[in-house]
């Protein structure tokens, strides 16, 4: 079969891509000869049951390089230490004045500053340039992150939109109006940084995902801080587990829109897979020319998949806008 590069694992060096299903273009029912000298249709794989198995394979190959990064970097224990596991001191704007959305934006520019400064003060105290890039064995990330990022202000019309269908119209539950990451290449750089906040007492809420691992594998701290009594949003990654959270977060999203059910979607695929490959492998065994009629199917549908190989390339730019407001809805916090 040839080389089809949307096929999974991606290429080192450049982002995943999902195959979206295509419109069916073979019968997903062949015809082959019964022991009774009749023909009889036998369904061998639908066109979109390969491709949930190709993404599949992909996801499962993620989720095994997220365990080799937990096990190479992050299996110290420092991260199960009591003092950092979940907790929640806050969950609204406490110390907020604004008697409305547009107020607490302006609360929010603000104290912009003033969390900037605060966010570099701590990475500094771990040993860290806030504006260096981040190395992963060496070689800086694809995506050319720094150690210390600030997005910009939550857009007006995202936070609105949030406002409303979280949180029943109450603007003091946004917490994300101001927001950074951080991304360190060590478990004592994660805790170091966890410690600092604690220690200075902004800290006023932790989720450890370090420690409490997402059925994906993926792994990062996502917190609350209060600076000058505005509640800020910081997410802590580490390096390797960042720079493979683009590619499981492809096959994420696919998966979770065939399959809405989270971990038990996860196990149904498995059980598909499984179930497909045994009776495909004993159709072969009593039907031997259905090894060349696979065969012939692939190059069919390498073919295929090369005339929308560009899909992503289209969509990208809207995925990457997305990708963070979709991981809010998800229930991050």
């Amino acid at each position: 079969m040839p080389h089809n590069p949307d096929l999974v694992p991606p290429p080192a060096d450049a982002p995943a891509a999902a195959i979206p299903p295509p419109a069916p273009k073979r019968p997903s029912l062949v015809k082959i000869p019964s022991v009774r000298g009749e023909e009889e249709e036998v369904m061998i794989l639908m066109p979109t049951t390969e491709i949930k198995l190709i993404n599949l394979t992909g996801f499962n190959m993620s989720k095994m390089k997220l365990e080799e990064i937990a096990r190479l970097y992050l299996s110290g224990g420092l991260m199960a230490k009591e003092e950092f596991q979940n907790f929640k001191k806050t969950s609204v704007q406490e110390d907020s004045n604004a008697k409305d959305i547009d107020e607490l934006f302006v609360e929010a520019e603000e104290v912009l500053p003033v969390f900037k400064q605060t966010m570099q003060d701590i990475v500094e105290a771990v040993g860290l340039s806030p504006d260096d890039l981040v190395m992963v064995d060496g070689t800086a990330l694809h995506s050319g992150e720094t150690v210390l990022t600030f997005a910009p202000l939550k857009g007006a019309e995202r936070a609105k939109q949030k406002m409303k269908d979280d949180y029943e119209g109450n603007h003091l539950c946004l917490l994300d109006l101001v927001r950074c990451s951080i991304i360190v290449e060590t478990e004592e750089q994660i805790t170091g940084v966890l410690q600092k906040m604690l220690d200075i007492g902004i800290l006023v809420r932790l989720k450890n995902r370090f420690a409490n691992p997402l059925p994906t594998g993926m792994r990062d701290c996502l917190l609350n801080v209060k600076v000058d009594g505005h509640v800020a949003e910081v997410q802590v990654h580490q390096a390797n587990v960042f720079e493979e959270k683009h590619t499981m977060h492809i096959y994420y999203k696919f998966f979770r829109e065939m399959f809405p059910n989270g971990a038990d979607s996860y196990e149904e695929l498995m059980k598909q897979k499984s179930e497909n490959k045994n009776r495909l492998e004993e159709l072969k065994k009593e039907y031997p020319w259905l090894d060349e009629e696979s065969s012939d199917k692939e190059e069919e549908s390498s073919d295929d998949d090369e005339e929308s190989s560009d899909w992503e390339d289209e969509e990208s730019s809207d995925d990457d806008e997305e990708s963070s407001d979709e991981e809010e809805a998800e229930g991050d916090y």
